[in-house]
């Protein structure tokens, strides 16, 4: 009895770990997908996402490439999506809104965010030479 019972317990710690790690490991999709959004950022999902399915492309909400075609929008290389008038926007309101939900969205890679802010450089003082 007390060997299921080991089986058992071992069997569910091992599954809580796994949950817990598939969660850190998502941790940005997860915060994508779960996150509130306004009326604005939903029209700009929806209008994203119509972009997406009239161009055929087969990018996934929340996926590395929605967040690489999300940096696209904002270097301007989606100008259907940026530049008035298109199908997809009227005017230059909803273009602001589009780049600033594709900001507000946008990841950088984990390997770019822990390199960022952590060191700060040394500045040394130089002396200034013969000023007098």
């Amino acid at each position: 009895m007390k060997r299921k019972r080991f089986f058992y317990v071992s069997l569910w710690t091992i599954a809580m770990c796994v949950v817990v790690l598939f969660a850190v490991w998502q941790e940005d999709r997860l915060a994508c997908l779960f996150s509130p959004k306004t009326s604005e950022e939903r029209w700009a999902e929806q209008t994203i996402r119509a972009y997406i399915d009239t161009t055929q492309l087969e990018i996934a909400y929340c996926s590395v490439r929605y967040n690489t075609f999300l940096k696209g929008i904002l270097l301007g290389d989606v100008p259907e999506l940026t530049n008035p008038p298109s199908a997809f926007i009227k005017n230059g309101a909803e273009s602001q809104i589009i780049l600033e939900y594709a900001a507000q969205n946008f990841h950088l890679p984990r390997e770019m965010r822990s390199s960022l802010g952590t060191e700060i450089p040394a500045i040394e003082a130089v002396p200034i030479e013969g000023g007098e």
